[in-house]
């Protein structure tokens, strides 16, 4: 039979069946994958050229495109100066360390999205992703359609939906705590972290080098919230072949018990996602092999930048980094190094691999550990929710996240806290259960 956490459904909303198979595959902390999503409507269309032109200028002018705006001599008329946006090359990265200064750069966004459809653009090692950019507040101002489309596409509304969806925890956090229990003054979603949308945009590359050059698009870590996350555009940056030949051919054969595709669709992105009862193997992997990590957390030992920022940075980080490296989120498991724990573990740790294409969302639980590798260029919007089968989960990654330094990235990226979200929740529903009682006692 197939293996438990590789539940592969569609996008049917009004499905009982579909809900309920979710919710006994949920409530064992595995993970989901929904394909047929619908992100795209009108004035949203997740083309290169529309998405390019909405970051670049607003929904407004991309829609003229979409539209049948004048695009004669090369393109409509732009509304704004193209902008400056924070990148990171992970080839740089790997040399100078994660979070390192030295790997910071800007370009425009038109500049990035030429690389991004021809990797010939920059060179065929450059592995660039926007860094942080655009945040929830650039999305609503600049794609606020394409915003308010994927968040209505999302699957199992009664768990996703930032705004009311019942079963949404976050839901019942109030405004002032910094929840979502209010729509925003546009109407088209929620607001603080009950709405939280994180984009990933970066490049990829179909091979995996096992060190530099890897498109790494998100590091092994774990996190105190359910995520699901969409991916709204793939597309080959290789403009020497037939991108169908490389659809067909591009199947990353490295990793051979992935989720299967079906049709001609090629996958964008590769997950890893490991089970919540093997934290400890894969902390303990990871404290002992740092150093020697293909994807070295703190860069090339080798490196210059790297011996300068190690001598900056304070002995009490280092050594919490090693103890909490699945919190710290600076980590990355090559193919090799992920066969390695599963040896040195017995063969208990062995990840559910799963090969992402366009339209799909990717739904992972709290406390489940998962990193991903783009083998096209990739843009995906990330939603965090907070379901009642995952508090426990939530609040065990929560409390050690408090380890953290208060301003560490991974700490200050999940917005409110799980403690925060749960007595929220109770609260809301002591009040209706009260309600409820005062109302039959009359």
């Amino acid at each position: 039979g197939e293996e438990p956490g590789t539940l592969v459904t569609r996008a049917t909303p009004t499905d009982p069946d579909a809900l309920r198979h979710f919710r006994w595959h949920w409530a064992r902390g595995e993970p989901i994958v929904v394909r047929e999503i619908e992100v795209a409507g009108a004035g949203a269309d997740w083309t290169l050229e529309t998405l390019e032109r909405a970051l670049r200028d607003g929904d407004d002018a991309a829609g003229d495109d979409a539209t049948g705006g004048d695009t004669a001599g090369g393109g409509a008329t732009r509304t704004c100066t193209d902008r400056m946006v924070p990148v990171v090359d992970a080839c740089k990265e790997w040399g100078a360390g994660v979070r390192s200064g030295a790997v910071a750069e800007a370009m425009t966004v038109g500049d990035f999205f030429k690389g991004f459809a021809d990797a010939r653009t920059f060179g065929p090692e450059a592995t660039y992703r926007m860094d942080g950019w655009p945040s929830e507040a650039d999305l609503r101002v600049r794609a606020p359609r394409h915003r308010a489309r994927a968040i209505a596409g999302l699957p199992f509304q009664e768990y996703t939906n930032p705004v009311d969806g019942p079963m949404n925890l976050r839901t019942h956090v109030s405004a002032d705590a910094g929840g979502g229990a209010m729509a925003d003054a546009n109407g088209d979603g929620a607001v603080g972290a009950g709405g939280s949308v994180r984009t990933r945009i970066a490049y990829g590359r179909r091979e995996e080098v096992g060190g530099a050059g890897d498109a790494v698009s998100q590091r092994l870590r774990t996190s105190s919230v359910d995520t699901a996350e969409v991916l709204c555009l793939a597309l080959s940056s290789s403009s020497a072949r037939d991108e169908r030949e490389d659809a067909r051919e591009g199947r990353d054969c490295s990793y051979p018990d992935g989720v299967g595709r079906t049709g001609d669709e090629s996958p964008g992105a590769v997950w890893h996602v490991f089970r919540r009862e093997h934290e400890g193997h894969i902390a303990r992997y990871l404290s002992e092999n740092l150093p020697v990590l293909a994807h070295p957390p703190d860069g090339d030992r080798r490196n210059h930048h790297h011996r300068r920022r190690r001598a900056d940075d304070s002995a009490d980080d280092r050594a919490l980094a090693a103890r909490l490296p699945l919190h710290d989120g600076r980590c990355f498991l090559s193919s090799n190094e992920i066969d390695e724990l599963g040896r040195e573990s017995g063969g208990a740790v062995k990840p559910w691999v799963i090969r992402q294409a366009r339209r799909e969302a990717v739904m992972v639980p709290a406390g489940c550990a998962r990193q991903t590798r783009n083998v096209e260029s990739c843009v995906a919007l990330a939603f965090d929710f907070a379901s009642p089968e995952s508090a426990v989960a939530a609040l065990r990654v929560g409390e050690a996240m408090r380890e953290l330094r208060v301003e560490h990235a991974e700490r200050t990226r999940g917005g409110v806290h799980a403690r925060t979200t749960v007595l929220h929740a109770a609260h809301a529903a002591v009040t209706r259960l009260e309600a409820g009682d005062e109302a039959g006692s009359r």
